[in-house]
C-alpha cells in the first residue's frame, strides 16, 4: 500500500498552488515521479475521481503521484479570473522541481486533454529531460477548447430560458477581442488566457520534443483505432522525428460525461507502462 495522501503547498508562478502528493507503496524503491497536468475547467470537476483512482493505482506500482491545482483553480491561490497560461506554466515546473526532490526513478507527467498542451509546452521549452510524457485523450486544437467553453454560456442561458439562442460564439469572441473578459458558468475568462489557448495546436509544441509519447485514447469498439483527427496529428509528430505510442483503452468520455464515469481500463493500460518507462 502506498502511503497517505498529503496536501502540498508550494510557491508557483504567481502565490501558492496547492496539489495532492500520493507517495510510492511503502517498502519499495520507487520506480518514478508522475505529475498529473489537468484538463480544463468543467472537464477538471468531472475528472477528480479518475485522477484520484490513477493516482492511488499509480503510487501502489511504485510511482509518486501528484495531481494538481493550477492558479486560480481548485485550492490554489488566486481567482479563475487571474489565470494566464504562462502563470500555469510556472505552476507546472514548480511542481515538477519538487517532484525531482523526491528520491529515485525518473519524473514524467501525464496530460488529460487540454493539459495535455500544457505538459507539452512545458516540456518543450522550460524542463527539457522529463520524460515519460504521458497523454490522455489530449485536445489538438486549443481554439476548440475555448469555442466549447463559450457554448456552455449559450447552453446556461437557455436552460435558464434566457436568450442563449441569440448569444452566439462569435459574439462573445468579440467581446474577448475588445479585452474585457467573459463570465461562463461561474469562470472569468481573461481575453489573454483565451488568446494563448486560442494559439496552441498539438503539433506545434511536440515539433522540437524529444521524449516518447504515450498517446492514450477512450473507445467502445473492440480494435478501434485513433480518431481520424488524433491520426493526423501523430503522424505529423513522427514525420518530426518523434516516437508516438498510441493505446485505445475501453471506457467512457469520464471529462464530458453528465455522471461521473471511471474507465478503469484506461488506468490499468497507463499503469502498465511505468515500469518501462
Amino acid at each position: 500500500m502506498g502511503a497517505p495522501a498529503a496536501g502540498v503547498f508550494m510557491q508557483g508562478g504567481a502565490g501558492r498552488v496547492f496539489a495532492v502528493y500520493h507517495a510510492p507503496r511503502a517498502g519499495a524503491a520507487p520506480i518514478g515521479q508522475l505529475l498529473v497536468v489537468p484538463p480544463f475547467v468543467e472537464e477538471m470537476n468531472k475528472s477528480r475521481r479518475m485522477l484520484a483512482l490513477l493516482a492511488r493505482a499509480a503510487a501502489g506500482r511504485g510511482v509518486g503521484t501528484m495531481l494538481l491545482d493550477l492558479h486560480g483553480t481548485g485550492e490554489s491561490d488566486g481567482d479563475f479570473a487571474d489565470a494566464r497560461w504562462e502563470i500555469w506554466k510556472q505552476d507546472t515546473v514548480a511542481a515538477l522541481n519538487w517532484l525531482r526532490e523526491r528520491t529515485g526513478g525518473w519524473v514524467g507527467m501525464l496530460g488529460v486533454r487540454l493539459g495535455a498542451l500544457l505538459a507539452l509546452d512545458v516540456a518543450r521549452d522550460r524542463t527539457p529531460g522529463v520524460t515519460p510524457i504521458f497523454l490522455w485523450q489530449p485536445v489538438l486544437n486549443g481554439a476548440t477548447v475555448v469555442t466549447q467553453f463559450l457554448r456552455m454560456r449559450m447552453v446556461s442561458s437557455l436552460t435558464r430560458g434566457g436568450s442563449g439562442a441569440t448569444e452566439r460564439t462569435d459574439d462573445l469572441r468579440a467581446v474577448l477581442a475588445s479585452g474585457r473578459s467573459v463570465e461562463v458558468g461561474g469562470y472569468e475568462l481573461h481575453p489573454q488566457l483565451a488568446r494563448d489557448i486560442d494559439a496552441l495546436r498539438l503539433e506545434n509544441l511536440a515539433s522540437v520534443h524529444a521524449a516518447p509519447i504515450q498517446w492514450f485514447e477512450l473507445g467502445s469498439a473492440p480494435g478501434r483505432g485513433v480518431a481520424p483527427g488524433s491520426r493526423r496529428a501523430i503522424e505529423t509528430l513522427r514525420q518530426h522525428g518523434i516516437e508516438v505510442r498510441e493505446t485505445i483503452a475501453e471506457g467512457p468520455p469520464f471529462w464530458s460525461a453528465v455522471e461521473i464515469a471511471e474507465a478503469p481500463a484506461l488506468i490499468d493500460a497507463t499503469c502498465a507502462f511505468f515500469e518501462s518507462a
